[in-house]
């Protein structure tokens, strides 16, 4: 029996196959019981070889985490298990290969997942989904991850401590053997971190609650849908997340186009939360408690800085698929469905007046709850300039306590609504094109301005085949340009089987969600989870530095950007997310250290 075995960084990305990612050219791997042999012709992902480094270092501050990860390989069938609880395989001849980790500071938590795999769209398997069973199985020579978390508590002292992953083998009752160990060590600066709900970084990640229910197979916002949905908002919450997403009419975004894709065959439409009846009489009843309870329910969790409304202005429309506009006297394409109590039939509003009078109860709903001032009605990409601006001319006449945000693709908007629009979303090419006048719009008119990418660009974004720097580089890069926050219009808007393949026709595999669903119904993590993470903290890092008088915008250059002008990311001489950036995980970790260094001498 052989095991091999080795430590590496936590944006490191095991994979099979083919292998792509936008840093690098594509490559075609081999069997991994070939490496040895032929060495020079078997490439390595990210030209690092798993099984060579048996120690990593780590630096953090308290109130803080670092991550690491195993990577283990048998030329014998196994299984790995991060439990110290009995494991055995049904099959003869497994190989039980346990993980076991250890630190000299009881007060550090650690945690430890089994890394699963999702296909890509180039075929190949890549790691992605932290799973929270604690065994899985593998063909020989089949490699097995593990991803190891250690939460810092701000009541760490400042100091190095050091741990190790043993692992053992055994074979069904046989007596363990130790068959390896790696090691660690985490120098932790004497600085606090600042909690998330304390720092202005503008997170703002789309819940799509409809998807969630239909994928668990529970009815819409019943009590079942509403526990399900708390573990996904407190995973949220964690990142830091700031918004509510409050969908306040029938198939806001047409459902993503999805049913023009019937080879996917995923509906990923999304509902009115507030429920609407009409009384024998004519008379209309509101029913918003729906979401007056999901508010509160983010609120719990600290999601509280603002609640955006989807579904009021410049609606998405298909005439073709019978998604247009059914209220002709009405500027926009809102669709809203009612339950008629004179006959018990469901029927669709067609009246502008109708529509306004619901628009004007949502409204005041918000205002006797407390809500308005953080009340935001939002439009994504509005195309059409007329009519964004004939739609909220009308919402401010019949709701004038409603201010208004929008996710656009040029910053052309924002002369003309300066009055009327709070938060700014540009996508990011436009970003870069436009940054001088972001920068001035945002000190004359002092709007918030944030950043997204989506379906495109290419680089830097945040799927699977995206090298996972890519996804840390939020923080980092948020804080260069000068911008309040990040913008991603994904969590779970999923596949039919998500664990296993994320493609899509219309998307890029990785898109439309960032976690996974457990089989419990309870959120799965993932690779990219963990670095959106990470660069949260990160731009809490330079927000510290700044407050400490201490500017990093030029290490940041130095150490993260390949060219001599943010107006060049998108030239045409770019082609990979390499060439304008170092995706090197040393790079990142240098920012830090430096920052750490400096705020510790405060």
């Amino acid at each position: 029996m052989n095991i091999k075995y080795g430590i590496t960084d936590e944006a490191y990305k095991f994979y099979s196959g083919i292998f792509f990612d936008s840093s690098v050219s594509e490559i075609r791997t081999y069997p991994k019981e070939l490496w040895e042999k032929y060495k020079n012709v078997v490439p390595v992902p990210y030209g690092r070889e798993l099984y060579e480094e048996k120690s990593i270092e780590l630096v953090a501050c308290r109130n803080d985490f670092v991550s690491f990860q195993v990577g283990i390989n048998c030329d014998q069938n196994y299984f790995v298990t991060n439990d110290d609880r009995t494991a055995l395989y049904l099959k003869r001849g497994y190989i039980s290969i346990r993980a076991e980790v250890e630190c000299d500071n009881p007060d550090i938590i650690i945690k430890s997942n089994i890394e699963d795999m999702v296909i890509d769209d180039n075929r190949s398997s890549k790691c992605d989904i932290l799973l929270s069973a604690t065994q899985k199985e593998y063909d020989a020579y089949e490699t097995a991850m593990l991803f190891f978390t250690l939460q810092i508590p701000k009541s760490c002292k400042k100091g190095t401590y050091k741990g190790k992953v043993r692992l053992y083998s055994s074979i069904m009752f046989d007596d363990e053997e130790i068959c390896g160990e790696v090691d660690f060590s985490v120098r932790v600066y004497d600085v606090v971190l600042k909690d998330k709900k304390d720092s202005r970084f503008y997170l703002n990640l789309w819940q799509h609650n409809s998807v969630l229910a239909k994928h668990l197979e529970l009815a819409r916002y019943s009590d079942e849908h509403f526990k399900a949905m708390e573990s996904y908002i407190k995973s949220l919450a964690d990142l830091g997340q700031r918004c509510v997403t409050i969908i306040a009419s029938d198939v806001p975004w047409a459902g993503q186009y999805s049913h023009r894709s019937l080879n996917d065959f995923v509906d990923v439409y999304e509902y009115n939360m507030a429920k609407i009846y009409k009384r024998p009489s004519g008379e209309f009843i509101y029913d918003f408690s729906v979401i007056g309870r999901y508010i509160e329910l983010c609120f719990k969790y600290g999601i509280d800085k603002f609640i955006e409304v989807y579904g009021l202005c410049c609606v998405w429309q298909d005439h073709d698929f019978g998604l247009g506009k059914f209220a002709k006297d009405h500027p926009d394409g809102i669709k809203l469905r009612y339950m008629d109590l004179s006959d018990g039939c469901m029927k669709t509003m067609r009246s502008g007046k109708e529509i306004d009078d619901y628009i004007k109860a949502l409204h005041d709903y918000f205002i006797e709850k407390g809500y308005i001032d953080k009340v935001s009605v939002v439009a994504d990409e509005p195309l059409d300039h007329d009519l964004y601006k004939k739609c909220v001319n009308h919402l401010k006449e019949i709701a004038p306590k409603f201010v208004f945000s929008a996710a656009i693709n040029t910053t052309s908007h924002v002369e003309e609504f300066k009055n009327t629009i709070n938060n700014y979303c540009v996508i990011l090419p436009s970003a870069i094109d436009e940054y001088d006048n972001i920068q001035r719009y945002r000190n004359e008119y002092g709007k918030i301005f944030t950043w997204y990418v989506c379906c495109w660009p290419l680089y830097p974004n945040m799927f699977i085949s995206s090298n996972l720097l890519e996804t840390r580089l939020i923080g980092y890069l948020t804080y260069y340009l000068n911008l309040d926050g990040f913008l991603r219009w994904d969590y779970t808007v999923w596949t039919k089987n998500p664990r296993k393949d994320v493609r899509w026709h219309t998307f890029h595999a990785g898109d439309a969600n960032f976690v996974y669903p457990n089989s419990d119904g309870s959120v799965l993590l993932s690779l990219r989870y963990m670095q959106i993470l990470r660069g949260v903290n990160d731009y809490i890092l330079a927000e510290m530095a700044e407050e400490n008088g201490i500017d990093i915008r030029n290490l940041i250059h130095e150490q993260l950007l390949k060219i001599d002008n943010i107006k060049q990311m998108f030239s045409s001489k770019t082609s990979v997310a390499g060439d304008i950036f170092n995706l090197d995980y040393t790079a990142f970790e240098n920012i830090k250290i430096s920052i750490l260094e400096k705020l510790e001498k405060k």
